[in-house]
């Protein structure tokens, strides 16, 4: 008789832990099926979608002979509000722009040309996400931080620094105010990366002479 009980208990046992077993193992084959599903269907409302289908994913938006301005052909809220900010002339005489394709990252360029300078302005956008990208976390799309293009834009402004033929004093004077300057921009966020097609590289910076002179640095991923 003790004998049938025990065996009795361990059944009942045995069916109770199946049951549970059951049950989470329910929940969690259903939570992992939502997830895929939520997951896909992110994917489909993230992925960027063309605002006008004949067109490219960026166009000229200008009427002027002189002036071109980039128009980002991405139907979304946020790139919106970037056209509009892009669109207005703050007194720029002429412009111009090149734009990019690289592992799914649309990069500009913007090149607006006043009476007494020229200035540069760069825009990063994820096509997979339409996510509004730095210029810093630019360089991740092509397997680069700024780390790896540092050295190059330090010998850079050496040499440009070096073509204006300054003496020494005044030489070393622009060369550490520059150096210096670059150094700031890398950890404020505000050095300016265009990524070009086949990867190349285009940092826009600086030289501090006697008035601030911008200046593109041409690096070539090999």
């Amino acid at each position: 008789m003790k004998l049938k009980y025990i065996l009795f208990y361990i059944a009942v046992f045995i069916i109770i832990v199946l049951t549970i077993f059951g049950m989470f193992y329910l929940k969690d084959h259903t939570t992992f099926e939502e997830k895929k599903k939520n997951i896909v269907s992110e994917i489909k409302i993230n992925e960027a979608t063309k605002e006008d289908k004949t067109k490219e994913w960026v166009y000229n938006s200008s009427l002027e002979d002189k002036i071109k301005i980039p128009y980002i052909n991405i139907d979304d809220k946020d790139i919106d509000k970037l056209n509009e900010k892009i669109s207005k002339n703050d007194g720029f005489i002429s412009s111009d722009y090149l734009y990019s394709i690289n592992n799914n990252l649309l990069s500009i360029l913007f090149i607006k040309t006043y009476s007494d300078i020229i200035k540069y302005e760069t825009y990063h956008i994820n096509l997979n996400s339409t996510k509004i990208v730095s210029d810093l976390e630019s360089l991740n799309y092509i397997n680069k931080d700024i780390y790896d293009i540092k050295d190059n834009c330090n010998l850079s402004l050496e040499h440009e620094i070096k073509n204006y033929h300054f003496d020494q004093e005044k030489y070393e004077e622009y060369l550490k105010n520059t150096l210096s300057e670059f150094s700031k921009s890398i950890y404020n966020g505000s050095l300016k990366i265009y990524i070009g097609n086949n990867k190349e590289i285009m940092v826009i910076m600086n030289l501090y002479l006697d008035e601030i002179k911008p200046i593109i640095i041409n690096i070539v991923d090999k």
